[in-house]
């Protein structure tokens, strides 16, 4: 992991995944809407915040709901009950591509990248956090590269979006698969929390 420096004076942490190319940033939190969803974490009600931009084709609106519950899914299993927020956005290969390049410097399509912002919750002050959402990050979904990837390897479309979403969630909550250890943490969490859902669902 490397610091790059901003013209801002936001901080930029890069992570560089030989699968998935993860971008670190931070970012100002937004402010929360009336009718932010709630998830149940334990017998705890957490607000929570999922923000979808489908920029490729109105035939994928539905992930939207898919992602929220995979989000639910997945902090009721890891015990998260602070009130996040996370942004996806569903963009075509150009797009992802040019996000690449400018942050990453590295010019081609690539399936998913996810920012994570850091916000420090002593900025906070006296105001208790589940009131103000905190943003977790922001995800950006390559959806021509998700077509791709679940036919080379025989999933899905539904099965591979549903991981890309879940393995940039993932990383916006800091697990990582740089080492062997943290990839025997991660990857059967991505699948305990997709099956969690699927079960949920039926």
């Amino acid at each position: 992991m490397s610091i790059a420096n901003k013209p801002s004076s936001r901080r930029s942490l890069l992570c560089f995944c030989p699968q998935k190319y993860i971008l670190l940033v931070t970012k100002l939190t937004r402010p929360k809407t009336d009718n932010a969803p709630s998830a149940h974490v334990y017998g705890i009600i957490t607000p929570m915040e999922l923000i979808f931009d489908n920029a490729y084709s109105p035939e994928h609106d539905a992930l939207e709901s898919v992602y929220l519950d995979l989000m639910k899914t997945a902090f009721s299993l890891l015990d998260i009950s602070k009130n996040y927020e996370v942004d996806v956005n569903i963009v075509d290969e150009a797009t992802i591509q040019e996000i690449n390049r400018d942050y990453r410097h590295i010019d081609r399509v690539t399936d998913v990248i996810s920012f994570a912002f850091e916000d420090d919750d002593s900025s906070l002050g006296h105001i208790n956090a589940i009131d103000i959402p905190i943003m977790l990050g922001e995800i950006f979904i390559c959806l021509p590269r998700a077509k791709e990837q679940a036919k080379e390897i025989g999933n899905t479309l539904e099965r591979e979006l549903m991981f890309l979403f879940v393995h940039g969630l993932l990383h916006l909550l800091g697990y990582d698969h740089m080492k062997k250890e943290d990839e025997e943490v991660m990857f059967p969490l991505q699948e305990k929390i997709i099956l969690a859902y699927k079960e949920a669902q039926q």
